[in-house]
């Protein structure tokens, strides 16, 4: 391994004895990581596993933040991860993810969602997820308790979103009822809105398959099942077998720097916010501009189109 003359770059030496730019093969490891990252996050949103989902969108944040440049698909698979953080916390009111801390984070995921219209081929999937966003964003604050907010939420979609008219007639007849337990509510429930969300990740990773780390490390796990040898051993056996494939190589090693930990997603619990009283609170969950998980600017501030 030899450094450029400006001490910037490492090459290693490939099995076909050529240098390879060191910062070319990271490119190439940090993509692998972000898709497998990415792939475990829609599997834990699925399973609805918040915690494992929250460490692992911490993880790729860190892993985002040591990537200059984002292609196409991976500024995608980025807003689509800020929005499935807003979804995951949806019925947390005391969240915020935008600067404008009245917005729950339902309404801000409205937002969001709103920017992933032509990602969404499926025209109708992306409205029915859009209308369901709508009646959850007000339907989450009544069965809170907080038929003030729900008030709010309500007139904010009516005022900066193009919510159907007789949607916003529905949900303001329901809202000054209080009634959480109206049929129509009921319809476009909760579970339906998590149903849709995962009908587009399973379109989305048809399109762009994110599983490559996945398939090796099934691969592993699957000879091991062959053989009965345990994951510590099939994992020593996998590299091992790896390494004398190239043994006629001269290779040299470098050892990173590991980079300090951060605490990412932390939250205190708050009071939710009350627009009688005028007062916004003083949160926040944030990191970087007031957001989880938006420090990798995931639609702050966003408006609705």
């Amino acid at each position: 391994m030899e450094a450029d003359p400006n001490n910037r770059t490492l090459t290693i030496t490939s099995t076909t004895d050529e240098n390879v730019c060191f910062s070319d093969v990271t490119t190439v490891v940090k993509k692998w990581m972000i898709d497998f990252s990415f792939v475990s996050l829609c599997q834990f949103f699925k399973e609805g596993k918040f915690e494992e989902f929250n460490r692992t969108i911490s993880t790729l944040e860190t892993i985002i933040d040591g990537t200059p440049r984002l292609n196409t698909e991976q500024r995608q698979k980025r807003q689509i991860c800020g929005f499935l953080a807003r979804i995951m916390h949806g019925k947390h009111l005391d969240v915020s993810f935008d600067r404008d801390e009245r917005l729950s984070p339902l309404m801000s995921a409205v937002g969001v969602w709103a920017s992933q219209e032509e990602t969404v081929a499926d025209v109708t999937l992306f409205q029915h997820i859009t209308n369901l966003l709508y009646v959850q964003s007000v339907a989450v604050c009544l069965e809170k308790g907080n038929s003030v907010m729900a008030s709010s939420a309500l007139k904010w979609l009516e005022e900066e979103c193009e919510i159907p008219q007789n949607l916003g007639i529905k949900l303001s007849l329901i809202v000054s009822k209080r009634d959480t337990y109206h049929p129509f509510l009921l319809t476009f429930g909760w579970n339906r809105l998590l149903e849709n969300i995962q009908t587009f990740l399973d379109r989305f990773l048809e399109n762009h398959p994110s599983d490559f780390l996945l398939q090796a490390a099934t691969k592993v796990v699957k000879a091991g099942q062959e053989t009965g040898d345990d994951s510590e051993t099939r994992e020593a056996s996998y590299t091992t077998s790896q390494s004398s494939e190239h043994s006629k190589v001269n290779q040299e090693t470098s050892v990173l720097m590991r980079p300090k930990k951060k605490k990412l997603l932390s939250t205190r619990n708050i009071h939710p916010w009350k627009p009688e009283s005028g007062k916004k609170p003083a949160l926040t969950v944030m990191r970087k501009g007031g957001m989880v998980f938006h420090s990798l600017s995931l639609c702050q501030d966003v408006q609705c189109i």
